[in-house]
């Protein structure tokens, strides 16, 4: 069944908003690391679940989310490095700063500025 336009737009926008969360030092830090604002409540897992619970499901079906094959392929490279990321760390603290991590950032960058995406959450 093809969901209506404008619930395919909010999937996106949900999906697009996990790599605002992976793409911003500052808000890793602040909510990651040091617990967040009263209102923000997350963590690397919670980032991990959101991102690996939707990210098959949006690959397979990217052209009903007009996905084009430059998003696409940033896509499908993010969700292969995050997911060999995730299979080694697991508290930001001890991963923040490394190179590795910082190639992800960069990516999750990439991707939201190819959709016109805002890069904070």
């Amino acid at each position: 069944m093809d969901l209506p336009h404008f619930e395919r737009q909010s999937e996106l926008e949900g999906f697009l908003n996990i790599f605002s969360r992976i793409a911003s030092k500052s808000w890793q830090e602040r909510v990651w690391i040091g617990g967040g604002e009263v209102n923000e409540c997350d963590s690397f897992d919670d980032t991990i679940n959101d991102f690996f619970g939707v990210c098959d499901y949006i690959i397979k079906n990217y052209k009903i989310y007009k996905i084009n094959d430059i998003q696409l392929s940033l896509i499908i490279k993010f969700r292969n490095l995050l997911e060999t990321f995730a299979s080694k760390y697991d508290l930001p603290v001890h991963f923040i700063h490394l190179s590795e991590w910082d190639n992800i950032v960069k990516i999750a960058q990439e991707i939201l500025t190819s959709f016109s995406y805002p890069t904070s959450p």
